[in-house]
């Protein structure tokens, strides 16, 4: 608690000109300046007790009336002395001009009030307002903050304030209303050992900091003591109500942070309550232009925005509440919205968003036992699923699984799905047509460790890419383990330890079809920058970024129903990430971004991941036509699989070149906005990984595994792959 001291004085001192009149006399021999309007408040008062008679009849009144006894405020950071009626008349004339918006009766309900406010960017406001309005009598003030220049932007202050206390200035201010309110200040902000004193028998508490941790112990100790809580976000207008008064079992901040308790909360980065904060105001409902704030925290942006007219706004909203509550004119709880954009245009208003669910896996995909050896030709319908369910592990892009598989006994086709896998990545199936060549490895593989050899014709009939027939063989034992190998290959998106890659000429003999382009050490700064933009650009473009968005699932309900995509679970990312991933669904947030030319945050955790990587590797074929990128697929479940057997995890990061490669087809879909970003991020790329004459298939993030096993997406179950038709076919 704050100590005053003469170097940072908070009160007036009230000075009687009868019994001080040798101080007042020392004040003035000093140079104090004064001023006396005291003729000027009493013709006031008078005419406020008097409203019936004309300005002049009141005036004359006055004249007949003696003036009334006064006191004399001594202002020493001013060092000016002020002459003002007592404290009865002086709240009297004060809060005259309040009738009847608020009776004389009601006003003197809310000047016995004893209020305490946390954290003074919105609370300074909040404070003003409120002693403006005539509430409170007594007022705790806690903040730890000096005044700094990137204040001045919202907080009523001025130059002359810098460096001061937050506390010690809105005290200030507050003695400058009215020098009879009591403020007690706080000055190393609300802490464990003064909270019981911050809020000992106050009225009503208005919360307003930034540290989350305090944030939720505030409401807690709040809730224990029936204090009801108020907080004004400076965003949209959103004020927040929690009648811990009347509902003493009341879920703090409405149960929007579940069971988050103060302690869970502690030591946290400004990156790191991104998704806490997100849960408490809403990534559905805040303003797009926070929104696109929120991403480049730590970025490009220090902190939350806040600006001066919000924050004022945020005064009002708090004393408009807490008038109401405190005349029983409120008795309920909840989030309340008072959007001037909105208002001002005629729109609607939201609702308090849902509690966000929790991040669970939907489940580990079942073994897939190779078939137990077999001589006999052709497979079963049973052998047969399971050769698919064993093909399907195989890698596609957003896991869509581009692949159909017909039956025709010894025939088994496979086409390009005509849906799954379709985006603006996939420019001519090329994409598609490197997952149908994964696909194909796998088969194969699968075939000949369970007793089959396999003939395959590529592109036998317009639409069919593969025609596989089965022959009896004797069971493979090379394939037996490479299809171990190929079963345990995973994506693994976690961060892993950055060890010297030594693996490059074990994965080129493996895949002697490829070229391997590596990128490590102080080019891997370069790589990271790269494609931080390119995934900006696939947010900040409408149809890239809802084909990007399509491919998550949600929730562990969603990746068990459709059991393809990407199961959110398996992209480990951070609980600021995910916040954040939910947020860019908010198209509006996005439009901002991109008409402000921000959202440089939106590349932040690509940007990271891969300048803790061990190495970049990007995998080419010697040539580019779609038989080549089929060849390629086989090659890249091999060096995938090899990579993961020696213990090195793996990320695909390939959406930008397969952007460039539609890019430089002549960029059909793109609009001119994304033309012309790929063109900059075209240079950018071949300057790090040179021109070439054959395709770009995957562009590996490699890493030394971490520990344990990270969670994969589901596959399609294998009748879900099979068309109708053969079905039927298996069946007769």
């Amino acid at each position: 608690m704050h100590d005053p001291s003469p170097e940072t004085p908070i009160h007036a001192t009230l000075l009687c000109p009868e019994a001080d009149a040798e101080r007042i006399a020392e004040l003035r021999g000093a140079g104090a300046h004064v001023v006396d309007t005291l003729a000027t408040q009493h013709r006031a008062l008078v005419r406020s007790r008097n409203a019936r008679l004309k300005r002049s009849e009141a005036e004359q009144l006055a004249e007949t009336i003696p003036l009334p006894p006064s006191r004399f405020a001594y202002y020493p950071w001013r060092h000016t002395l002020v002459r003002v009626l007592r404290e009865d008349d002086l709240f009297e004339l004060r809060t005259s001009r309040n009738h009847h918006k608020i009776t004389v009766a009601e006003q003197r309900i809310l000047r016995d009030q004893k209020l305490a406010i946390a954290g003074l960017s919105v609370g300074s406001s909040t404070a003003l307002t409120l002693i403006q309005e005539g509430i409170g009598s007594v007022v705790h003030l806690a903040d730890f903050d000096v005044l700094e220049l990137t204040n001045l932007n919202r907080l009523r202050a001025n130059l002359l304030d810098l460096g001061l206390p937050k506390t010690v200035i809105t005290a200030r201010a507050i003695a400058e209303l009215d020098p009879y309110v009591e403020v007690r200040t706080f000055d190393q902000g609300v802490l464990e050992e003064n909270l019981d004193a911050f809020l000992d028998g106050v009225s009503l508490l208005f919360e307003e900091c930034d540290d989350l941790a305090m944030k939720l112990r505030l409401r807690e100790v709040a809730r224990s003591k029936r204090i009801p809580v108020l907080m004004e976000t400076s965003d949209r207008g959103m004020l927040d109500v929690e009648r811990f008064d009347l509902e003493p079992d009341r879920p703090v901040l409405h149960g929007l942070v579940g069971s988050l308790r103060s302690q869970d909360l502690v030591g946290l980065t400004t990156y790191e309550k991104v998704p806490t904060v997100l849960r408490i105001i809403g990534a559905e409902t805040l303003s797009e232009r926070m929104g696109a704030s929120l991403v480049d925290i730590d970025t490009t942006l220090t902190t939350w925005p806040q600006l001066a007219s919000a924050v004022a706004l945020g005064g009002a909203l708090n004393t408009e509440a807490a008038r109401r509550i405190l005349l029983g004119q409120m008795t309920h709880s909840g989030r309340f919205y008072a959007d001037l954009r909105t208002i001002l245009e005629g729109s609607g208003t939201l609702e308090v968003p849902a509690p966000t669910p929790p991040i669970e896996p939907a489940g580990q995909l079942p073994s897939t036992p190779l078939i137990a050896a077999v001589r006999s030709a052709p497979p079963t319908e049973e052998q047969l699923e399971s050769l698919i369910a064993f093909s399907t592990l195989a890698p596609s892009g957003g896991n869509a699984q581009p692949w159909q598989f017909e039956w025709s006994s010894p025939h088994l086709d496979v086409r390009l799905h005509a849906v799954r896998g379709v985006s603006l990545l996939d420019h001519e199936r090329r994409a598609s047509v490197l997952a149908i060549g994964a696909v194909l490895e796998y088969l194969e593989r699968a075939a000949r460790a369970s007793g089959w050899e396999t003939d395959v014709g590529l592109w036998p009939e317009p639409g069919l890419v593969a025609r596989v027939t089965f022959r009896a063989s004797a069971p493979d034992p090379d394939s037996m383990r490479i299809a171990d190998v190929l079963r345990a290959r995973r994506t693994d998106r976690r961060r892993g330890r950055p060890d010297a890659f030594d693996a490059l000429d074990a994965i080129a003999h493996a895949a002697p079809g490829l070229t391997i382009v590596e990128r490590s050490g102080d080019a891997l700064e370069a790589v990271a920058e790269l494609l931080a933009d390119g995934d900006r650009l696939r947010f900040l473009s409408g149809p890239l970024c809802a084909e990007l968005l399509s491919e998550v699932r949600w929730s562990a309900e969603e990746a068990r129903r459709t059991r393809d995509g990407l199961d959110l679970a398996s992209l480990e990312m951070t609980p600021t990430d995910v916040a954040g991933l939910r947020l860019l669904r908010r198209s509006d947030v996005l439009a901002v971004m991109k008409r402000l030319d921000i959202g440089r945050g939106l590349g932040k955790a690509t940007r990271e991941s891969v300048e803790a990587a061990s190495t970049v590797l990007l995998l080419r074929a010697t040539g580019a036509s779609l038989r080549d990128m089929l060849e390629g697929g086989r090659a890249l479940a091999t060096v995938w699989s090899e990579l993961n057997r020696l213990g090195w995890a793996v990320q695909p990061m390939t959406a930008l070149p397969y952007l460039l490669a539609r890019f430089r087809a002549g960029g059909d879909g793109l609009g001119s906005w994304e033309r012309s970003e790929l063109r900059s991020l075209d240079e950018r790329y071949r300057a790090i990984f040179g021109d070439h004459a054959g395709a770009d298939l995957m562009l590996l993030r490699v890493a030394r595994s971490a520990d344990g096993l990270p969670t994969r997406s589901l596959r399609l179950r294998p009748h879900e792959v099979w068309s109708e038709t053969v079905s039927a076919q298996s069946a007769e």
